[in-house]
């Protein structure tokens, strides 16, 4: 209840047994969890991501990503126009097709009163406004970077020429490591949007064609995604969302995209039925993954395959 108004939960640990310690055991924070960094089941809808998001503003041009904690992916952009109110446009669109739970802010942002207005009425995200020192250093910014994945390059992530991006994940990554004391080493992919590579679709069009929710009900039956998720995994339910909402405009990646849409060939005695019943029966295994830590993963039930295992190579 506590992270669902906003607030961040420090939990505290001993580090040291009790039996060899002397005098007082040793405590510490091992983790702070916040809006934007639930990794526990209990608190996630297995059907969306549960992102966080930095933004970086520098009057002219904007550096955004979009993190899930639980999953590890992380989606990055930058946003530029010769208006503010284009601008302003386009990512208050990123902002609301991601619909982040947690938003980091440089304090040049706040000189964005419209968007101040944005997420209270549209969103229902944290924010908070981070220390302006994160970002005066480019240079500290792109050693986080570079060292969060593996050290490849700036130029090996095609973001050299992107300082505004670097200056967002920058923060994203040191707040991260500020938070969660384990797991950060797991997000070490990075996907880059650009307008080539996905359709863009405004707010008003995703709420005009009913893609996800209806415009009288506001509610996910009758809309498009309620007629097509077929889906049984939760996987399969965060991906199906993920491309109603960006379509695709590669003929190469839509092929890709149909490879992995198609079933399994149905074997003698597999019915369908059977076969959506054991996949909708597991865990999440992107989810668990993710928080294979001590004390952290729930284990899979004795005798049941992972999920992964029924729907075959890159079948949802």
């Amino acid at each position: 209840k506590l992270v669902q108004k906003g607030y961040k939960v420090a939990i505290c640990e001993q580090l040291e047994d009790p039996k060899l310690a002397k005098g007082l055991v040793k405590r510490d924070v091992i983790r702070v969890i916040t809006p934007g960094t639930v990794l526990e089941n209990t608190m996630l809808d297995e059907s969306r991501n549960n992102y966080i998001c930095s933004l970086y503003y520098n009057g002219e041009t904007v550096g955004l990503c979009f993190g899930d904690v639980s999953t590890g992916e992380l989606t990055a952009e930058q946003l530029s126009a010769s208006q503010r109110d284009r601008l302003l446009h386009l990512l208050t669109d990123r902002l609301a097709r991601y619909d982040p739970s947690e938003i980091l802010l440089n304090p040049q942002a706040t000189d964005l009163t419209e968007l101040a207005g944005f997420l209270k009425e549209r969103l229902h995200a944290s924010v908070e406004c981070l220390d302006e020192s994160l970002y005066e250093d480019p240079g500290a910014a792109a050693q986080r970077v570079t060292g969060q994945f593996g050290g490849r390059s700036l130029e090996e992530l095609d973001i050299v020429d992107k300082p505004a991006l670097v200056l967002s994940l920058g923060a994203l990554f040191d707040y991260l490591s500020r938070t969660q004391i384990n797991g950060l080493q797991r997000m070490n992919e990075l996907q880059l949007e650009t307008e080539q590579t996905a359709m863009t679709l405004d707010l008003n069009a995703r709420r005009n064609l009913e893609i996800l929710e209806t415009l009288r009900t506001k509610e996910k039956r009758g809309s498009l995604l309620w007629v097509l998720d077929q889906t049984k995994t939760a996987m399969g339910k965060r991906l199906i969302k993920s491309w109603l909402e960006q379509p695709l405009l590669s003929p190469a990646a839509k092929r890709g995209a149909g490879a992995v849409r198609q079933p399994p060939a149905a074997g003698p005695g597999d019915g369908a039925a059977h076969r959506h019943i054991r996949l909708g029966a597991h865990h999440d295994p992107h989810r668990l993954r993710l928080r294979q830590r001590p004390g952290a993963a729930v284990p899979v039930r004795r005798g049941e395959p992972p999920a992964w295992a029924e729907a075959g190579p890159g079948r949802v």
